[in-house]
């Protein structure tokens, strides 16, 4: 049960969308859990126009290897509905969830990775970025790029525009990435995507990219197609807890206070705001700690 009252039916732009107090959400738990010990976490976003239900019915080969084989409990959050980005209410839904599962089964607190397909890929770029310090790795699928901090304006604007966004790949120097991403896709350019990687591969970042040949975006993902990808995951790493150096950036429009959402804290960095509220403002925040290799 959300605590969030959205109406029904429609969300703030007249899309479909979900916007039921009772939000679903999907969890696969791997044969071999007993509930004696604790699992890593595995998160499965959905694509836009589907629901928390894709991997399962799309994608079984995916669940298989990225869940039951890897032993992995994961989960899929319905976001309230077919296009909600993974920003403001979708956001808040998915820590929801996320308390929920850790209520009703024993995960590991630093082993969770992030992935999914198409929007879900966007948000597996997104979310660790902004919360580097929770994830110990992400697997993007077709994805695109991190729009999180973008001045593009406009409605999915920030999407299409790689040069107006902030590059934050300094803030996953301790998340390493997986990245797929098709040579001929149309919703994540492969022009962009490379851009990106050459973002990652500058900050020092660990950082793999996978370029696939699978025509057109939904075939791509109906394929299911994402063995190697998940077996360069190597299981799950365990997330870094006190790098000696963090290097930090993010954007007002990440914030809302209202919804609990946008970072407090980073790593050992508490007390995080920004000196202004204007929607346009991106802050940065350096720090290195000598006892910490």
């Amino acid at each position: 049960m959300t605590d969030l009252d959205l109406g029904q039916g429609l969300d703030a732009s007249g899309n479909p969308a979900f916007l039921s107090r009772v939000q679903p959400y999907a969890v696969y738990v791997p044969r071999t859990y007993t509930g004696r010990g604790a699992l890593p976490l595995t998160w499965l976003l959905h694509s836009a126009s589907v629901n928390y239900n894709q991997y399962g019915v799309i994608n079984p080969r995916l669940v298989r290897e990225a869940c039951e084989d890897r032993r992995s409990i994961c989960a899929s959050p319905e976001g309230f509905g077919a296009s909600g980005l993974y920003l403001g209410p979708a956001e808040h839904d998915f820590w929801q969830v996320w308390r929920q599962v850790a209520r009703a089964y024993k995960v590991t607190s630093d082993r969770t990775v992030m992935t999914g397909y198409s929007m879900g890929g966007l948000g597996s770029f997104r979310l660790p970025a902004t919360y580097p310090s929770v994830f110990s790795e992400s697997m993007p699928l077709d994805g695109g790029f991190d729009e999180g901090c973008s001045t593009a304006s406009g409605a999915g604007a920030a999407q299409e525009d790689f040069a107006a966004t902030t590059d934050r790949t300094p803030n996953v120097r301790w998340v390493p990435f997986v990245i797929s991403d098709s040579y001929t896709v149309e919703l994540s350019p492969y022009p962009d995507e490379i851009a990106a990687f050459d973002r990652y591969v500058a900050a020092g970042d660990r950082v793999t990219l996978f370029s696939t040949t699978t025509p057109e975006h939904v075939t791509t993902n109906l394929t299911d197609g994402f063995s190697t990808q998940v077996a360069a995951l190597h299981g799950t790493p365990v997330a870094k807890a006190a790098p000696g150096t963090i290097d930090y950036a993010w954007c007002a429009n990440l914030v809302d206070r209202r919804l609990g959402l946008g970072p407090t804290s980073v790593y050992w960095l508490s007390g995080v705001s920004q000196r202004t509220a204007a929607s346009n403002a991106t802050s940065r925040v350096v720090a290195q700690d000598a006892a910490l290799p």
